[in-house]
């Protein structure tokens, strides 16, 4: 068996991020890749504060890892 790991990176939105790897999983399939791990991430990043409430993330980072396998 060989192993391919990719991972995707977005920022605050996961719309653009989707598309991109739902493309890649269906070009990969095509190749005989089969997923067989898949990982989302959330990281929040920077801090605004309103003093009338508690401290927000300025930024959400999204990371997805997937890990196809595909038979020799």
């Amino acid at each position: 068996m060989k192993n391919k790991v990719m991972i995707f990176k977005g920022q605050n939105s996961t719309e653009a991020l989707e598309y991109e790897i739902n493309s890649a999983i269906a070009k990969a399939n095509k190749g005989g890749w089969k997923v067989v791990s898949a990982k989302t991430e959330c990281v929040p990043f920077g801090e605004r504060s309103d003093p009338r409430s508690c401290h927000e993330a300025w930024h959400l980072y999204f990371v997805t890892t997937i890990i196809f396998e595909k038979e020799v």
